[in-house]
């Protein structure tokens, strides 16, 4: 790092490196800021490290160009001196920042993301629903396996426990009519059919 004069007081385009909220509030660091900003979309679409050197190397041009005379940049104050940090650290600075941002952006796309596949998932679920409700043997089945649970759960809450063989036949149950629901759509196409074209619809409507 190179001391930098007594008198010494950062510009309104010298980037102070510290954290907190003198450096925040800055009006070089958020000139900085601004900059990271609108070279975001050019280093994601570079497509090699030399590309994104030189974007690095352009924002740091930039601070450097419109800072003080008496030779700020990217500044940090130590022991009560301020130092222009150097090409080594301003330039790490730049690429850190530039990282953040797109870090921050695929956040949001993958959030967005999750936020679909779900209204997909529910969609389709209701759509299910509305298709086994449609068919008399499907309603049967999943009304015996609502049976089954309730069976199981009043018995546990009376008796304040379940034996081995009991737990065993009711996961039996479930398993049978699983199967059979299994091989209800495997068997149907028109169920296959109709569930096919409903989740399709829903996730064109994304």
């Amino acid at each position: 790092m190179t001391p930098l004069p007594n008198d010494f007081v950062p510009g309104p385009y010298d980037v102070i490196c510290a954290k907190g909220k003198i450096a925040k509030c800055h009006s070089g660091n958020k000139f900085y800021k601004q900059l990271i900003q609108q070279a975001i979309p050019l280093y994601s679409n570079a497509d090699s490290k030399f590309k994104k050197s030189m974007i690095v190397s352009e924002v740091v041009d930039e601070i450097r160009s419109r800072s003080n005379a008496n030779g700020g940049g990217f500044v940090k104050r130590k022991s009560g001196i301020w130092y222009e940090v150097g090409d080594h650290i301003s330039r790490e600075k730049v690429g850190q920042s530039l990282r953040d941002g797109l870090s921050g952006q695929y956040k949001s796309s993958a959030r967005a993301k999750k936020r679909r596949q779900e209204i997909v998932s529910a969609g389709v679920a209701d759509q299910l629903e509305s298709l086994i409700k449609r068919n008399s043997f499907l309603t049967r089945r999943i009304n015996k396996l609502s049976d089954a649970a309730a069976t199981s759960v009043e018995h546990q809450n009376l008796q304040g426990t379940i034996s081995d063989w009991e737990e065993a036949e009711v996961n039996q149950t479930f398993s049978q009519i699983n199967f059979e629901l299994l091989e209800a759509f495997k068997k149907n196409d028109d169920l296959l059919q109709q569930f096919s074209e409903s989740e399709h619809c829903h996730k064109l409507l994304l």
